[in-house]
């Protein structure tokens, strides 16, 4: 009998524990969710801000480089006609242009990152979706909240029997004793 309460006792803490842990997985999912949905949200925002960024940088980069391409190649037939090239302007066009290269390379290493994050999180849902046999998020989460419904109605029903096996076992020791009082008064 001590052996069964002690196995009972494991087995409603085990059940304790294992409802404690699938409210922390519905709690974590539903972060998880969340969080996924406003980085998503982030990233098209991102995106089509950088793709604004990255076209008027370009344009400007191409319009910057092709006016001063025009303006070096005449000004540097001028100088080389009257023989006075200005080393001071020469620096200055390859500051500006290198400040351009600067602003360009930032901007592709963050296309870089953003489209790393957006393959990485195509690579986790498309083992959700690979390993769920489910082809959108809210059916994955939908079935993970059913499953969770029905463990949980499992676990209430494990308890409910144990509760039962209790009592039957309480009637069945009393009974016991009282047979063996008979017994003794016999």
């Amino acid at each position: 009998f001590k052996s069964k309460q002690k196995n009972m006792t494991v087995m409603l803490t085990r059940s304790n524990d294992l409802y404690e842990m699938r409210q922390a997985a519905l709690q974590r999912m539903h972060e998880l969710q969340l969080q996924s949905e406003r980085e998503e949200a982030e990233f098209r925002q991102e995106s089509e801000h950088l793709d604004i960024v990255v076209s008027e940088q370009a344009r400007m980069f191409t319009n910057v480089h092709q006016t001063a391409l025009k303006r070096k190649e005449r000004d540097l037939a001028t100088r080389i006609a009257s023989g006075k090239l200005d080393s001071e302007e020469e620096m200055r066009l390859r500051n500006k242009l290198k400040a351009l290269t600067t602003v360009l390379e930032k901007q592709e290493a963050n296309i870089t990152m953003t489209e790393k994050s957006v393959q990485t999180y195509e690579e986790a849902f498309q083992k959700l979706y690979d390993h769920s046999g489910l082809n959108c998020i809210q059916s994955i989460v939908d079935r993970f909240v059913r499953d969770e419904d029905d463990n949980f109605s499992l676990f209430k029903y494990i308890q409910r029997l144990n509760k039962d096996i209790e009592r039957e076992e309480d009637v069945l020791r009393r009974t016991k004793e009282e047979m063996y009082k008979y017994k003794q008064e016999l």
